[in-house]
This record gives C-alpha cells, sequence and structure tokens, in this order.
C-alpha cells in the first residue's frame, strides 16, 4: 500500500509475498512442528506414510 508504482504492481507484489510464505509453510511446517514439540520435551508423533518421525534422517 505504501509503495510507489500502480496499484497493480502493489496487489501482484502483495499476493507473491503470500503465495511464498505458504509454500515454505507447506514444505518445511512437519518439520518446524516437531522441532518446537522437542524443545518442550513432547513426544513427537510418527509419520505415518514413511514410519518415523517427519524430520528424522
Amino acid at each position: 500500500m505504501f509503495l510507489p508504482g500502480e496499484w497493480s504492481l502493489r496487489v501482484a507484489l502483495a499476493a507473491l509475498v503470500i503465495f511464498s510464505g505458504g509454500l515454505i509453510a507447506l514444505a518445511y511446517g512437519d518439520s518446524l512442528r516437531a522441532s518446537r514439540l522437542r524443545q518442550h520435551r513432547l513426544p513427537v508423533p510418527e509419520d505415518r506414510d514413511l514410519g518415523r518421525p517427519t524430520d528424522a534422517n
């Protein structure tokens, strides 16, 4: 909103930021959740597809 330029450029930039943030959340969400659970010494659930915790190697 406060950027100089046309409104279409501002809307496109906002859409790009929201879209890329969503992709990052989808890609790393499980791993971040598992690390937060470990940080607070809570059990990390196993991934049903892998048969192990999400971020384990």
